[in-house]
């Protein structure tokens, strides 16, 4: 704030003044001098920008990292890898703790993943209509029942290529979910699930020196549970078809990679409050703890 304005009806200050130690002759008048109040508040430092305290959208303050980044107009998956983003000279963009999950403790209900750097521009990547999604969400249901007639070629194929859909990103999964529940996947899977298939329906055999590739229970389970763990939508929805009896039924299958994936499943679920009014106590202990030498994972014996 500038010094306040001289007083004019002092007789001691002169109405104008010399130029120089010396005098030059040449009159210059006073300046005047006016008080800025144009802020109530102090302002920061222009050398700091920190994210945690700027306020964005209508006076909302951010308080994740993705929230900053975005009110910031920057891609929100640096959130994932650096602390502070330099916006020029002397000036960086101080980002929130990251809050990171331990996929071991939250299981499928770990976060998705951003969208592509090289996809982040919206008007020359538009994301998905709601048509486009329903139509290929379509197409891969009714795969399901005629593998033969698809460019995948197997059911594990397909199985494989719904989970990608669902596991996409935080812009697009959703509105796969959206899709997919609407073409009646969540119900053509739970049918998968009771079928007994042969067991090399998953495709062809893997080549020497690879995994045997995952049986279509496999990939029923991790998407069942990667659905219940992203979207209140999908849970709702899974929730209302007793999917619970099936994560329970998972825990006690033959294939490890099946139990797992239903372990999985069932820690993404409690993550949420409407998993928890399902889910007892008691049955989460029983499923979820230590293992017996019986072999069953995520199974006590009685």
């Amino acid at each position: 704030v500038l010094p306040p304005p001289r007083d004019s009806s002092s007789g001691s200050e002169s109405s104008g003044m010399l130029v120089g130690s010396e005098s030059s002759g040449i009159l210059v008048e006073p300046m005047s001098v006016v008080e800025l109040s144009l802020f109530s508040e102090p302002l920061e430092p222009p050398t700091q920008a920190n994210g945690g305290l700027e306020k964005a959208n209508g006076g909302h303050e951010p308080r994740s990292r993705d929230e900053v980044l975005k009110a910031h107009g920057l891609w929100e998956g640096w959130g994932e890898h650096y602390d502070a983003i330099p916006l020029g000279p002397s000036k960086n963009l101080e980002l929130p703790r990251y809050q990171q999950q331990d996929p071991h403790v939250v299981g499928f209900a770990a976060a998705l993943s951003h969208v592509a750097f090289e996809l982040r521009n919206e008007r020359r990547h538009p994301p998905p209509k709601d048509e486009d999604l329903f139509i290929e969400a379509l197409k891969l249901v009714v795969a399901l029942d005629c593998p033969s007639g698809s460019p995948l070629g197997s059911r594990g194929a397909v199985l494989q290529s719904i989970y990608n859909c669902v596991n996409s990103n935080r812009r697009d999964s959703l509105g796969w979910q959206r899709a997919l529940l609407k073409a009646g996947c969540a119900r053509r899977l739970l049918e998968l699930w009771r079928q007994s298939l042969p067991p090399d329906d998953a495709g062809p055999p893997a080549a020497f020196g690879e995994p045997p590739p995952y049986n279509d229970r496999y990939w029923v389970m991790a998407i069942l549970g990667r659905m219940l763990g992203t979207s209140a939508e999908s849970r709702a929805d899974l929730l209302g078809q007793g999917v619970v009896d099936y994560i329970l039924e998972g825990l006690r299958d033959h294939d490890d990679e099946v139990r797992e994936c239903a372990i999985c499943s069932l820690k993404g679920l409690v993550q949420h409050p409407e998993g928890r009014e399902v889910v007892s106590y008691a049955t989460l202990v029983e499923c979820l703890g230590p293992s017996q030498p019986s072999g069953r994972v995520g199974v006590q014996t009685r």
